[in-house]
Order: structure tokens, then sequence, then C-alpha cells
């Protein structure tokens, strides 16, 4: 009698590893009806979670968010140069080279991050994100060639200006992601 219930228990944890391989969140509700649903009622349907991986991109496709990041920075880089003068070069392109460099590299670091090893970002508050970022520009820098820092406060303030404005208008278009999907999802109940 006790091997039954412990085979119908292993089951029934089988079943529910194979449904909840591959969830995808689009709205708050639905992040809702997920916890709801995992948290379970009564000590027999008790379900635990083993993981929970952050995807903390702006779009569902990489290449878009990779695209929207490039555009980001291409605008943020030359107003920042426009005013300051940071880097010195010889040739536009290697300030696009830059750019492109810094862009692709900080975007898939913190994709990798939040993928492979969200504890971290989590247990660091986001420090982590921001060393990303340091070290994204920095090696950006050191792979351009012809290209150089005029002034160090003036490159400390640009890497500052671009987390600041990344961060702000990140979060403002997530809220209007989750806002509009949030709409939408109510209508399709009705």
């Amino acid at each position: 009698m006790l091997d039954d219930k412990e085979k119908e228990q292993k089951e029934e944890n089988e079943k529910e590893k194979k449904e909840l391989k591959n969830i995808e969140i689009n709205s708050p509700e639905e992040l809702q009806e997920l916890l709801d649903s995992l948290a379970g009622s009564g000590k027999n349907s008790e379900k635990k979670v083993k993981k929970i991986a952050l995807v903390n991109r702006l779009f569902p496709n990489i290449f878009v968010n990779l695209l929207f990041y490039i555009v980001l920075f291409v605008l943020i880089t030359l107003a920042i140069q426009g005013y300051l003068g940071v880097f010195s070069y010889k040739s536009f392109y290697e300030l696009l080279i830059f750019i492109a460099i810094f862009s692709v590299a900080d975007t898939l670091i913190k994709d990798l991050l939040y993928s492979k090893i969200p504890f971290v970002v989590l247990t660091s508050f986001g420090i982590v994100l921001l060393l990303t970022t340091v070290v994204s520009c920095l090696g950006a820098l050191w792979i351009t060639p012809n290209l150089y820092i005029q002034s160090n406060g003036y490159f400390i303030l640009y890497i500052a200006i671009i987390l600041i404005v990344r961060t702000v208008l990140t979060q403002y278009l997530t809220r209007v992601r989750f806002a509009y999907l949030s709409k939408k999802s109510k209508k399709n109940k009705k």
C-alpha cells in the first residue's frame, strides 16, 4: 500500500517536471497564476521549485534586443562625444566599431549571467551588472584600434551616464510593455 502511494507520487512529480520545463511569462497576471499553481494547497499537493531562470530582456528576441541597445549606445555616445569629447579617434568608423563591440559584449554577458547564474545577480543586487558594463567598455576600448580616452574623468562620466540612461529607459519601457500585456491578457479573458 505504501509502495503504491510512493509510485503515484513519483509519477505525479515526473509529470509536473515535464509540464514546468519551459514556461514563458508575458504579463504580471501570468506570473501570479504560476506562483499560485506552484504554491499548491495541502501537504499532498505541495510543489517545489528547483530552478528559476531570470530573463531580463526588453524584447523577447535577443537580436531585436541587441539592435535596440546598439542604437541606444550610438545615440548616447554621440551625444556625450559632442558635448565632452571623451574619445579621440582618426576615423568615425573607429567610434562606431567601439560602440558595436561595447553594446554587443555588454548585452551578451548580461544575458549569459541572467540565464546561467541568476543567483549571483540576485545576491549582488545588480552590482555584478555594473561591473560587466565597465569590463565591456574597457574591453571594447582595448580592442578598437586608434581610439583613445581624452580624460579619465570624462570617461567615468561617460560610463555613469550610459548606466543611468540605459537603466531608466529600460525600466520605463519594461513597465510600458507589462502594462500593455496586462491589458491584452485581461481582454483575452473576457
